[in-house]
């Protein structure tokens, strides 16, 4: 009896540790599948870049893609202040100068941008190819995680996973800072979901990092699009499950937009600066507010 009660309790403990066995197997599996397809950066001499170069002299900027002068110039001012030991909150670099920090796209206070912060110039270009793997995995690691919240099977949670790490708004982006803003994406959804079934505290104790992120990574518009989304997946389920009541359903909409908030709370001097800067720059001087809404508007004009 006590031997039957012994193999139970290891099978217990086996079902326990076979999802993180299946993770280990499922990231392996897509470890082997970005080498394979980043192998020519990876197995050459030469370095991985952001954008292909087309350096047409009558063309000037316009046959070079955006990113290489837009974002790397930001990695090098930033790495070379921080250095130097101030914040540069303003770049002398371009025109009359521009303010730095409040650029949502100089990013510098990113997790991702920290070894470029500490490590020497001369291997940035070596980096690069590291961060985009990184972000990779982490989109995937994102959605199969998620996948499996929902008892998917293992296969189709690791392809599902691959599919949203190679999709349009992670690799053709590289590194610019939507591709970066969107890699947590299925985090928040998952953090949501985790909520709502189990009203566990450690995911509004996540949630505020991974509302935080998007601002961090210099992209506004996509942390804006993950909020609505994660809000209408939230407010949706609660409604349509009808699982707790109505006053057990506001305490946990309280709950979730406070802690959601306070992710926002923390990337307010980001949120303030790029704000003030869009006040004073694009609105008034660049752009103003009927050419924003343009497109949005003709749409719904022939939606309508």
């Amino acid at each position: 009896m006590k031997k039957h009660d012994q193999q139970d309790e290891s099978a217990g403990i086996a079902g326990e540790k076979r999802p993180w066995r299946d993770f280990l197997r499922g990231s392996a599996l897509q470890a082997v599948f970005l080498v394979l397809y980043l192998h020519i950066p990876l197995f050459t001499t030469g370095v991985w870049v952001f954008d292909p170069m087309r350096i047409d002299p009558q063309q000037g900027l316009a046959g070079v893609g955006e990113p290489n002068y837009q974002i790397i110039p930001a990695f090098y001012i930033a790495s070379r202040s921080l250095k130097n030991g101030f914040l540069p909150t303003w770049s002398p670099f371009a025109g009359g100068g521009i303010p730095f920090i409040a650029r949502q796209h100089s990013c510098i206070f990113s997790p991702s941008r920290l070894p470029f912060f500490i490590l020497p110039e001369k291997i940035f270009p070596y980096l690069w190819l590291p961060t985009l793997f990184l972000w990779l995995y982490l989109a995937w690691a994102c959605v199969y995680l998620l996948a499996r919240a929902w008892d998917l099977p293992h296969w189709l949670c690791v392809f599902a996973g691959s599919v949203y790490s190679m999709s349009f708004l992670i690799l053709p982006l590289r590194l610019y800072p939507s591709a970066e803003a969107s890699v947590l994406a299925p985090a928040m959804i998952l953090l949501a979901d985790t909520y709502l079934n189990t009203r566990s505290r450690k995911a509004l104790l996540l949630l505020p990092w991974v509302v935080l992120h998007p601002l961090l990574a210099g992209h506004f518009e996509t942390a804006f699009r993950m909020y609505f989304a994660t809000g209408a997946f939230f407010l949706l389920r609660l409604w349509k499950e009808q699982k707790y009541t109505l006053k057990e359903s506001l305490r946990m909409i309280f709950h979730f937009t406070a802690s959601a908030a306070a992710g926002l709370l923390i990337g307010f001097f980001q949120i303030a600066s790029a704000m003030e800067y869009l006040h004073h720059s694009y609105i008034n001087v660049w752009r103003n507010l009927p050419q924003f809404a343009f497109y949005l508007h003709n749409l719904s004009k022939k939606l309508s």
